[in-house]
């Protein structure tokens, strides 16, 4: 409009799907039809720095504040978005990272946690997994004293009842069976009991390997630790 020497009008203008242009839907005013003036029983305000200070000594710390310093801490971008948008899920977050700062808590939280209290109706006020208990819970896992099938067998009981991940492990005895020894003698049981898949196995039917990490977790009770097991069976199976 400029290029062609027209008169630019204030306006408001909408998109024509139809026609792909935009058109006029209505003129805008100008400031002085507004009719502007003071408020006489509004007073002038003057506030010193000092005072400006003060106010932000005593604010919270802000979404986007909280929101750089969960990024800063290691989490996404996306799992800090959700944190800041629910305060009391990202203070119960901060509690259990206060006694573990593993990469598994923020999983348990946003997969786990969430998940159950959507499952059960319930507010995260009422869920009876403290934030020590959870954090507990992510150390057995991360120290090997449990895999990850007994952590989800602990993290039920807990749901229901709350209490210790390290009582209910001693008490449903889900300890990790973690001893090489005492695995590597299992494996060389398993070898030694399946003569034609092994035989399978070495003809190039690979897949099998999944077999015999069923057979093993299967006779360790689900607490044999499956790093150890593929590394034994990838030992006696080459």
């Amino acid at each position: 409009m400029l290029e062609s020497g027209e008169r630019i009008i204030q306006q408001t203008r909408l998109w024509d799907t139809k026609h792909h242009k935009t058109v006029a839907m209505r003129s805008k005013e100008e400031a002085a039809d507004y009719r502007y003036f003071d408020d006489p029983d509004l007073p002038i305000l003057h506030c010193n720095q000092d005072y400006i200070q003060n106010i932000k000594s005593h604010l919270p710390e802000l979404p986007r504040a909280r929101h750089e310093r969960l990024c800063a801490q290691g989490l996404t971008e996306y799992e800090a978005e959700i944190l800041i948008d629910d305060p009391e899920l990202a203070d119960y977050y901060e509690q259990a990272r206060s006694y573990t700062a593993s990469r598994h808590l923020i999983n348990w939280l946003l997969r786990d946690v969430l998940g159950y209290i959507k499952e059960a109706k319930i507010s995260l006020h009422d869920f009876k997994i403290q934030p020590q208990q959870l954090a507990e819970l992510v150390q057995l896992l991360d120290s090997d004293q449990i895999n990850s099938r007994s952590a989800r067998e602990i993290f039920e009981i807990m749901c229901i009842q709350g209490g210790s991940a390290q009582a209910i492990m001693k008490e449903r005895g889900l300890e990790q069976v973690g001893s090489s020894e005492e695995l590597e003698t299992m494996i060389k049981e398993i070898i030694a009991s399946s003569p034609e898949q092994v035989a399978d196995y070495k003809s190039g039917k690979h897949k099998l390997f999944g077999y015999f990490v069923g057979v093993a977790m299967q006779k360790s009770g689900g607490k044999g630790n499956p790093k150890i097991i593929q590394e034994l069976l990838k030992k006696y199976l080459s």
